[in-house]
């Protein structure tokens, strides 16, 4: 069986995936929120997943970018523009050693709308 639009054709990658989100454990703040400034400052993150919560996201929200960062410098991924001072409700720090990540990081934002 191929399943289509999820980057990989194999229903045992998929399992996997959805097992590694249940397994996280996200950092929720409560208000005032702290920055993307502020969470990467004089940080390195070889990968920065961006996500954006909204309402009818799933609760990890829903993916929306990726970047780098280098001594808390933001350097995008897919040639989208990220504010440090975009508000964060919630981050995790982790590793992937099948995708060569020694530190990763996600971050979820909250957005009204989605265009």
């Amino acid at each position: 069986m191929k399943l289509y639009g999820w980057g990989y054709d194999s229903l045992p990658y998929i399992v996997k995936r959805i097992k590694k989100l249940k397994e996280n454990r996200f950092n929720y703040y409560n208000t005032p929120y702290p920055t993307i400034g502020e969470l990467i400052k004089n940080k390195n993150y070889d990968y920065v997943s961006y996500r954006v919560m909204f309402p009818g996201a799933d609760k990890y929200g829903e993916f929306a970018g990726e970047f780098k960062v280098e001594d808390g410098k933001i350097i995008p991924l897919d040639m989208d523009y990220y504010g440090y001072n975009e508000e964060v409700i919630a981050s995790e720090e982790w590793t992937d050693t099948e995708s060569n990540i020694k530190n990763g990081l996600t971050i979820i934002v909250e957005c009204d709308m989605i265009q």
